[in-house]
């Protein structure tokens, strides 16, 4: 009885581990990904790794999501 309750309980857990979808690409790409289906949004961060601005970009066929660095157009000069 105790086994079937620990199934019922760890069973889906397990399975939702080992079969879940790998999630977004959290790797920041240096350019827009290809294709006409792919559009940037509104969401741009900073990357709290490296502090580089990250924009989003959304392909509305497949629900994917991709973040983009964007460059830097005025760079601090050296000091």
């Amino acid at each position: 009885m105790v086994l079937i309750w620990v199934v019922a309980v760890f069973g889906p857990v397990l399975a939702w581990l080992l079969f879940r979808s790998p999630g977004y690409k959290r790797v920041p790409l240096d350019h827009p990904p290809p294709g006409p289906d792919w559009q940037p949004t509104a969401e741009r961060f900073l990357d709290p790794t490296t502090d580089t601005p990250i924009e989003t970009w959304y392909n509305a066929v497949t629900g994917e999501r991709a973040y983009v660095r964007l460059a830097t157009r005025n760079p601090a000069p050296p000091a």
